[in-house]
């Protein structure tokens, strides 16, 4: 297996100014890469995460002076029995892989395969969303909704091309 690309901080300046034109914040990037790591440290990111063990999120306070949504970032897979969890946003670029787990206040974006389990909302926002180039989850929340895909079957997509979101409707289902 190779190791990931380098991100270059052209490139996270450029996400960076992408997330803020949609009102959300990239504060933190997580990588394994060396040239990555300086280059999120360049543009003044957080590059650790602090992980507790409790069901409370907490993320770093957001400069009051920008605008948007705090998001965590992540780039790289997220394999079997791994757990990310987040008060904002969450996007991962990469595959959430079967056994993973995403807990987020906010909405979740995946640029891969969505195999695992997530929980968008779940400080209880129902506007929550949760898109994924792949839409496979093995459970799927928006606050106090749930579902889960069909027995041996991959959770299909309205438009049937693998590219999926999910959202609570005022009913209490999920629907596309």
């Amino acid at each position: 297996m190779s190791a990931p690309r380098p991100v270059l901080q052209l490139e996270l300046d450029r996400l960076k100014a992408v997330l803020g034109n949609r009102d959300m914040i990239l504060w933190a990037v997580v990588s394994a890469s060396a040239t990555t790591v300086s280059a999120a440290k360049n543009l003044g990111l957080e590059t650790t995460l602090i992980t507790h063990n409790d069901e409370q999120l907490e993320t770093t306070p957001v400069n009051s002076e920008e605008a948007g949504t705090a998001a965590l970032l992540i780039n790289h897979t997220l394999r079997n029995g791994r757990t990310v969890r987040n008060e904002g946003h969450v996007i991962i670029h990469g595959d959430v892989n079967p056994g993973a787990q995403i807990i987020a206040g906010g909405s979740v974006f995946v640029w891969g395969r969505l195999r695992g389990i997530v929980h968008a909302g779940a400080n209880g926002d129902e506007a929550a969303v949760v898109c994924a180039l792949d839409f496979s989850p093995m459970q799927l929340r928006i606050a106090t909704h749930i579902t889960v895909s069909p027995e041996g079957q991959a959770a299909q997509t309205a438009t049937g091309n693998g590219l999926g979101s999910q959202r609570a409707n005022p009913g209490g289902t999920l629907e596309r």
